[in-house]
């Protein structure tokens, strides 16, 4: 039995965990450490703002994302056999469907939400 193979298999597992560990303890220090540094500089009140908005900018970010994810493999596809008329086409729609669709749903929650 070759006990240098798995050696080396579990070796890499390890290193694969450990960066994706360090990578998700990064990500969580990086988003809340604002929060952090606000909750010292701004009153209880201008700081529920601040979460506020930090939440409905994620919100956005969410609401486009599916849509980037669709896209994105047809627009390499176009760029890589050099159709760039179309991929321009392609771009230019689906940025226009995320643009009305963030901002029907931003004015909505603007105009009825008082």
């Amino acid at each position: 039995m070759n006990y240098l193979f798995f050696y080396q298999r579990d070796f890499k597992n390890k290193v694969f965990c450990g960066t994706t560990a360090i990578t998700a303890i990064l990500w969580v220090f990086l988003t809340q450490f604002d929060k952090l540094l606000m909750s010292k500089f701004l009153s209880l009140e201008e700081f529920g703002y601040y979460s506020l908005i930090v939440s409905v900018s994620s919100g956005i970010m969410m609401l486009s994302g599916p849509v980037s994810v669709a896209i994105l493999p047809r627009l390499t596809a176009l760029y890589n056999s050099d159709n760039k008329k179309q991929m321009t086409n392609l771009f230019l729609k689906s940025t226009s469907l995320v643009s009305v669709t963030v901002s029907t749903n931003i004015i909505n929650n603007n105009c009825y939400t008082r």
